[in-house]
């Protein structure tokens, strides 16, 4: 006989005290972490989860996803990226993430990595990777927020290691 459906949820709670609920079944298949999180606690009742994650709109779309994935997983995006998007993940995933900014792909994957969440961290990497293909070096430093490659410390040592400055 089938297993019975699972009638608890998983409610998820963003660092901006947002709330997304996602039926307990499918969260634990889709994350590692809340696997390992719920695996001994009864399952008779919601259970409310901190996450690393700081919008409610981005823990929303984490719940679409898993919704969309956990019993429809998707094909390995090979690596590295070297053709657009599009060619490299199947339709679903190309259709999910389209509209997603660079902000969005960026808190998705930091949820997805905290959630440890692999099919939804693998394509926000592979999102990434593509909008990195055309960037200079400077436009992937202001995506990421990046100022400089090297702390102040580790010029230091880089400069009394080599005796040139890497500025």
């Amino acid at each position: 006989a089938p297993m019975p459906e699972d009638t608890t949820n998983v409610i998820l709670i963003g660092l901006d005290h947002g709330k997304v609920s996602i039926r307990r079944d499918i969260a634990v298949s889709c994350s590692l972490l809340l696997r390992e999180l719920l695996d001994n606690e009864p399952s008779s009742s919601d259970v409310e989860v901190p996450v690393e994650v700081p919008r409610e709109d981005t823990l929303k779309l984490v719940a679409q996803y898993m919704l969309s994935r956990w019993q429809n997983k998707p094909r390995a995006i090979e690596r590295p990226l070297a053709q657009p998007l599009q060619k490299r993940v199947d339709a679903l995933d190309y259709d999910i993430s389209s509209s997603w900014s660079v902000e969005m792909t960026l808190d998705l994957l930091a949820a997805s990595n905290f959630l440890h969440f692999v099919e939804l961290r693998d394509l926000c990497c592979a999102k990434v990777a593509s909008y990195m293909m055309d960037m200079s070096t400077e436009g992937i430093r202001a995506m990421l927020g990046v100022q400089k490659d090297f702390t102040d410390e580790e010029e230091r040592e880089l400069k009394t290691k080599h005796g040139i400055p890497y500025v």
